[in-house]
């Protein structure tokens, strides 16, 4: 049982043919490229978060069927948007005891962890629809996308907590409107405005078992008429003796890792709002500081941590005009370094007089860039509605190199890389609806996406692969959607979705060439991604809505990482051929019932499995992903909130899989002090 107490103010490589080295080398190149493939109304917000007294008093019809932004040019109800949705609030995240993007993986319907056995602790992720890979999905703060720029992962990190008004999840493509990997789902963070005048908040919390503490504090003031606004946040946290369990799917690895680290993000915000403008400046800061654990510790020795650090920064700018026509551009710049510390290698050969084991201690290193810009237009009227954007974005990555780190030289059992890499993308996308009846939605959309590969190598060797540039193919990815939503009844939605979306290689998959070893590959394709869906939302009564959904995606061309040369154990990324297509299906049910004013019931079951065109069944795929959670006010107003919960995970006709158990008791005897309890436990693994 990990057990938490928290009390705050509420917040308003050598050519030679080492085995060891080519195994270090693998899971190096899997730790880059990350695990292995194997609500929304200003109404709903005043009703749950300033005015709540019990369930009763909420806005049930906002609460159960909320405005939301995703998945849509403009805003819709969650029955209405062509895509299947789900929010939670800012109060459903303090009652559920959601302090970081770990939390909520256990909430999020169809969603579990994915552990990277090479580097479990580096690399965790989130497997959606039972989605081969964490870069399949896409992460946004806003309309922020953070995904990484060599490798497409993420950090589950990249905000301060305090600083989200709700989330809003999508499960299923939305290439054409977000692009690159958002391919089994989107999670969007959305940010809050601070309320009028100054405010402050502070946050403790220790982590009883596990040992470790977290601090958040935070403050923003916003003009009495609500043009302007600042706010600024930070969260820090620390774990000493957490462990996690590594999903037996991957590799086969099983057990638990120590989970020893710090964390630190903060973010500026500052923005002008008017009745026809809006401009928003933003600066994020991230460190994450992790041990390397996993298959190299019988490797090298005395690994150290590895350091990832991001610095983001995003400019917006909106204005609407007359007749129903609005304005946006954006843009971003955002800038990652990595420093992973592999410890001495070789851990038992000297390789020179000179130089003694201790000297032999390396690191990684690995700095990149992200560049983007986006502009688009929209309008909007009664019965139809249109948006059209373009969208360019450079990514950059350097110094893929392994150095000692006492005097930087490059470790000669490491194959030198020292190139730099970029991908120039640029996409043009445009969708538009139609109501011909006040119960039926009609919507298409299209992407056209164009990208090129290029890669310069400080250090040249043809025999290795090594040359002076390296460039791939021009490629033209078309990407569409396609959606009808059917209202026969008020309180029912029927949906028919259609989705093509797809994937770019990352720099790591296309360039990264580590001496005999590891071979580059820039002339890899996209990835595609086609789904159809069937969904059936129903409010079933005032209290009680209820959704159920069934997927077919079947993707051409996924990129694997591939043995070439099994006598050598040479590997390189792949696109699998049409006799290995991976083909998903799953059907996937919500629902949330008010029984009581004091009860809140929330519950998910979601099944997926996997299989090859050439008639392979992915043992690793097939998931049966059930949740549930039932909030209580013993008191029947918000003094008190007791939510205990369930997960389990496993597979159809097995007894493999986990259950976790866990309870969330927030107790608030002022409007100032709020005390909260969280705990989990790993005892029902089978």
């Amino acid at each position: 049982m990990t057990k938490k107490v928290l009390c705050e103010q509420e917040p308003p490589m050598s050519r030679q043919k080492l085995p060891a080295l080519r195994t270090l080398l693998v899971a190096i190149v899997a730790l880059l490229a990350g695990p292995a493939p194997t609500l929304a109304t200003d109404d709903l917000l005043v009703a749950t978060n300033e005015e709540f007294t019990d369930f009763s008093e909420l806005d049930l019809s906002a609460l159960l069927d909320a405005e939301v932004n995703v998945g849509s040019s403009f805003t819709k109800k969650l029955s209405e948007i062509p895509a299947i949705v789900e929010t939670f609030t800012a109060e459903d995240l303090r009652r559920l005891g959601i302090r970081d993007l770990y939390d909520l993986l256990r909430f999020l319907p169809g969603a579990y962890e994915n552990i990277d056995p090479s580097a479990p602790v580096v690399n965790p992720g989130i497997r959606i629809r039972g989605g081969p890979t964490s870069n399949r999905i896409m992460i946004l703060i806003d309309d922020h996308n953070m995904l990484d720029d060599a490798t497409e992962n993420y950090n589950l990190m990249t905000i301060p907590f305090d600083a989200i008004e709700r989330i809003e999840y999508l499960r299923g493509p939305a290439a054409v409107l977000y692009g690159s990997s958002a391919m089994a789902g989107v999670v969007r963070i959305v940010t809050r405005h601070p309320d009028e005048g100054a405010s402050g908040y502070a946050a403790g919390e220790y982590d009883v078992l596990g040992e470790g503490y977290s601090a958040r504090t935070g403050g923003g003031w916003r003009s009495d008429d609500g043009t302007w606004s600042i706010d600024a946040h930070t969260q820090m946290r620390r774990t000493e003796k957490q462990t996690i369990f590594v999903d037996p799917d991957n590799l086969g690895a099983t057990g638990t890792y120590d989970q020893t680290g710090e964390q630190f993000v903060a973010m500026l915000t500052a923005r002008y709002v008017t009745e026809h403008d809006t401009a928003m400046l933003r600066f994020i800061g991230n460190r994450t500081s992790r041990p390397f654990t996993g298959l190299e510790n019988s490797l090298s020795a005395n690994a150290g941590d590895t350091i990832k650090r991001y610095y983001g920064s995003e400019a917006e700018y909106g204005r609407t005009l007359n007749k129903g026509w609005s304005l946006s551009v954006r843009g971003n710049y955002d800038v990652r370094r990595r420093d992973i510390d592999t410890g001495i290698f070789p851990s038992s050969q000297q390789l020179s007089a000179t130089r003694s084991l201790t000297d032999q201690a390396t690191t990684l290193k690995l700095d990149g860039e992200i560049a983007a810009v986006r502009t688009g237009a929209a309008w909007q009227n009664d019965i139809a509605e249109f948006s059209v954007g373009l969208e360019y974005r450079n990514i950059r990555s350097s110094n893929f190199d392994f150095v000692f780190d006492n005097d930087g030289a490059l470790n000669p059992l490491s194959p030198p890389q020292n190139f730099s890499a970029q991908i120039n993308e640029a996409n043009l996308f445009v969708q538009g609806g139609y109501q011909p009846h006040d119960k039926v939605d009609l919507l298409v959309g299209g992407r056209l996406n164009v990208f090129k590969p290029t890669a310069k190598n400080g250090i040249t060797d043809p025999a290795l692969g090594l040359q002076p540039t390296v460039e791939g193919d021009l490629k033209i990815s078309p990407m569409a959607r396609a959606a009808v939503v059917v209202r026969p009844m008020d309180k029912l939605s029927v949906k028919a979705l259609y989705g093509r979306s797809f994937r770019l290689p990352t720099i790591v998959e296309m360039f990264v060439n580590l001496g005999p070893v590891v071979r580059a590959n820039p002339e890899l394709d996209p990835e595609i991604q086609d789904t159809v869906e069937l969904a059936l939302d129903a409010r079933l009564t005032d209290r009680l809505s209820w959704r159920i959904n069934g997927f077919y995606s079947w993707i051409q061309d996924a990129i694997d990482f591939k043995i070439i040369d099994p006598v050598n154990i040479v590997v390189q990324y792949q696109n699998a051929t049409d006799n290995n297509r991976l083909q998903v299906r799953g059907a996937e049910t919500t629902l949330r019932w008010l029984p009581h004013r004091t009860l809140d019931l929330s519950g998910s079951f979601s099944f997926h499995e996997g299989v090859t065109s050439g008639g392979g069944y992915l043992r690793e795929l097939p998931r049966i992903v059930a949740k549930a959670w039932l909030t209580v006010l013993p008191f029947g107003d918000d003094r008190l909130t007791i939510t205990p919960n369930i997960v389990h995970r496993g597979r159809m006709g097995t007894v493999d899989g986990d259950t976790q158990l866990g309870l969330s008791t927030v107790w608030k005897p002022t409007s100032w002090l709020e005390v909260s309890a969280h705990g989990y436990n790993l005892n029902f693994n089978n």
